[in-house]
C-alpha cells in the first residue's frame, strides 16, 4: 500500500456536500429528515406529526361531520329526508370498498419495498464494484493503476448519482415528462449528438431522455474496466474482471427495476374506481347512520372514525405509490447514494490514500457546483469525447 498522508478535516466553506456551507448543492439541502418512532411508545405512535397522513385526511373527516350535522337539520326541520331507509345496498357497497381499497394498499405497499430492493441492490454493486477494483489490484502502486482505480470510481459515482436524480426528477416533475427535449441548434450537422438524434424511431421526451444516462454512463463504465491492461501493465484474469462487469450488470439490473416500476404505475381504472367508490360510500354513511342511531354524537364519532380509517388507508397508499420525492416518507435516495460516495472515497483512501481519495471528492464537488446530474449529462452529451472510444 502507498503510504498515506493524514486528512486534516479542512474543507472549503462552499463545498455543495456539506450542510449549511455556501455552495450547498440542490440535493443536499432537500435532505430528507427520516421518519422515525418508537413502536413500542403508543403515545407516540398516536400523536407523532411529522410523517403522519392526518393533517391530509383531517380535512375530510370535519367536512364529513359537517355533512352529517347538516343531512340532520334537513331531516329535523322538515326540509328533505335524505337517509337511506335500508342499510342492505350501503352494506354490500362496504364490502366492494373494503376489498378495493385493502387490495390497492397491498400492492403498493409491495412496490414499495420491491424498490426499497432495487435501492439496497444499486448501493450495495457500487461499493462492491470499487472495493473488489481496488482488491485485485491492491499489489499495483503505479500512478497509471491509481489514476485507473479513481476513474472507475468516479465513474461509477457519476452513474449512481445521475440515477437518483432521473428517479427524483420523475417523481418531482411529472408535468414535464411528456416535454420534448431542447433542440441543439448551435452544433455542427456533423456533430455526434446530431448524428445519433437521426437513428431515432420516434420522438423522444424528457423522462425517456433521462432514464436513457445511466444506460450511456454504464456502457462508459464497463468500457474503462475493460480497458485496465494499459495503465495496469498487465490482463486481470478472466474471472476477477468479470467479476467487476458483473457488479454493473448488478446495478443495471437494479436500474431496469426502477424503471419498470416507474413506467408502470398503478393502472388508473383500479385507481379510479377506487376512488370513486370509496367517496361514495364514505359520504353516503351519514346517510345511513342517521337512521341507524338515535344519538348524533355516536353519529358524529363513527362518521369520524370512519372516514380517517377509509381514507387514511387510501393516502397511505397514495404515499407509497411514489417514494421518490421530497415527501417525509419518501426514500433519502441522494442521502443514502453519498453515503455510498464516502464509503468509495474510503476505499481509494485505504488502497491508494489520501491524496487520491481527496482529489476524487474533489472532481465530485466540481459536478454538484456544475449543477445537477442530469444537467451534467446533458453538458457532457454535447461533448465529442463522450463518443468516441477511449484510448
Amino acid at each position: 500500500m502507498s503510504g498515506t498522508q493524514p486528512f486534516d478535516g479542512s474543507l472549503q466553506e462552499d463545498d455543495p456536500l456539506l450542510p449549511g456551507s455556501a455552495g450547498m448543492s440542490e440535493s443536499s439541502s432537500q435532505r430528507i429528515k427520516r421518519v422515525s418512532y418508537s413502536a413500542g411508545s403508543h403515545v407516540q405512535v398516536i400523536f407523532q406529526m411529522y410523517g403522519s397522513i392526518l393533517p391530509q385526511v383531517l380535512p375530510f373527516c370535519l367536512s364529513n361531520v359537517a355533512w352529517t350535522v347538516f343531512v340532520d337539520v334537513l331531516r329535523k326541520k322538515g326540509i328533505v329526508d335524505l337517509t337511506f331507509q335500508s342499510s342492505v345496498g350501503h352494506s354490500f357497497m362496504g364490502i366492494m370498498v373494503s376489498f378495493l381499497v385493502v387490495t390497492r394498499s397491498r400492492i403498493s405497499y409491495n412496490r414499495f419495498m420491491e424498490i426499497r430492493r432495487h435501492l439496497g441492490e444499486a448501493y450495495r454493486s457500487c461499493r462492491e464494484l470499487i472495493q473488489f477494483t481496488c482488491i485485485y489490484t491492491l499489489t499495483n502502486e503505479s500512478a497509471e493503476a491509481k489514476i485507473w482505480r479513481q476513474e472507475v470510481a468516479y465513474l461509477t459515482i457519476l452513474m449512481l448519482r445521475v440515477t437518483m436524480d432521473a428517479l427524483h426528477w420523475s417523481s418531482t416533475q411529472k408535468s414535464l415528462w411528456e416535454d420534448l427535449p431542447e433542440e441543439i441548434q448551435p452544433l455542427p450537422q456533423e456533430h455526434h449528438v446530431r448524428r445519433v438524434r437521426q437513428y431515432l424511431h420516434g420522438p423522444r421526451t424528457l423522462v425517456d431522455e433521462n432514464f436513457r444516462a445511466p444506460v450511456l454512463l454504464s456502457y462508459n463504465l464497463r468500457e474503462k474496466i475493460m480497458r485496465h491492461e494499459e495503465p495496469l501493465g498487465y490482463k486481470l484474469p478472466v474471472n476477477e474482471y468479470r467479476d467487476l462487469l458483473h457488479f454493473v450488470t448488478s446495478f443495471v439490473t437494479a436500474f431496469h427495476g426502477f424503471r419498470v416500476l416507474v413506467f408502470t404505475p398503478y393502472p388508473f381504472p383500479l385507481v379510479q374506481m377506487t376512488r370513486i367508490f370509496l367517496f361514495f360510500w364514505v359520504y353516503s354513511l351519514p346517510l345511513v347512520l342517521l337512521c341507524q342511531l338515535e344519538s348524533l354524537g355516536d353519529t358524529i364519532l363513527l362518521i369520524f372514525f370512519m372516514t380517517f380509517g377509509f381514507l387514511g388507508i387510501e393516502y397511505v397508499s397514495m404515499t407509497l405509490d411514489d417514494p421518490f420525492g421530497d415527501d417525509p416518507n419518501d426514500f433519502d435516495d441522494a442521502g443514502m447514494a453519498e453515503i455510498v460516495y464516502e464509503d468509495i472515497y474510503a476505499f481509494l483512501y485505504k488502497c491508494d490514500g489520501a491524496d487520491v481519495a481527496i482529489a476524487l471528492r474533489d472532481r465530485i464537488v466540481k459536478r454538484y457546483q456544475q449543477g445537477s446530474a442530469l444537467d451534467n449529462y446533458r453538458k457532457d452529451v454535447r461533448q465529442d469525447r463522450f463518443w468516441t472510444r477511449t484510448v
